[in-house]
């Protein structure tokens, strides 16, 4: 399963999948699916795996909204807890 980290600020959201990528982490800076509604245009997408390691570090930054899990299939979402 994919998870995306969103923000509502673009350089969070590009310092975060820098921060991943530096730790080894496949991702990759997305079109937020609209049908989210959510605030930014972009957002950052990354293996389940990973999301440990994510949610230390995603709440440093002032703009993060949060973590959700996306069918594009569905088009359906669902929020994950920050913590």
């Amino acid at each position: 399963m994919n998870i995306l980290a969103v923000f509502s600020n673009r350089t969070h959201t590009l310092a975060f999948q820098q921060f991943l990528m530096s730790a080894g982490i496949y991702c990759a800076v997305i079109s937020t699916p609209k049908s989210t509604n959510l605030p930014c245009g972009i957002c950052v997408k990354f293996a389940e795996s990973s999301f440990i390691l994510a949610k230390k570090v995603a709440p440093k930054y002032t703009s993060f909204t949060g973590f959700y899990t996306y069918d594009f299939n569905s088009k359906t979402y669902k929020k994950l807890p920050k913590n």
